[in-house]
């Protein structure tokens, strides 16, 4: 029993301090805009920096659509006419 809760302990201490990331691009390392111990402005300009002017687009057009849906008090998803 007491090696269980001295495992249990490690295995906390092990995902506190070395928190997994998610592999987004399939590239095998992690990027700064993956990381989640790099300062948020870093991994801001990371990713902006990674983005076509396509994505970049389209990232604004959802949060304009998500807004627009907010002020009506809908918060459905949009129907497309």
């Amino acid at each position: 029993m007491k090696s269980l809760i001295i495992l249990v302990i490690l295995s906390f201490i092990n995902t506190v301090l070395f928190a997994q990331y998610i592999d987004a691009n399939k590239n095998g390392k992690m990027d700064v805009y993956e990381n989640p111990q790099a300062d948020i402005e870093e991994r801001i300009d990371d990713l902006l920096g990674r983005m076509n002017l396509d994505e970049k687009i389209a990232q604004m057009k959802a949060i304009g659509e998500v807004q627009l849906d907010n002020q009506r008090g809908d918060l459905s998803e949009k129907n497309s006419q």
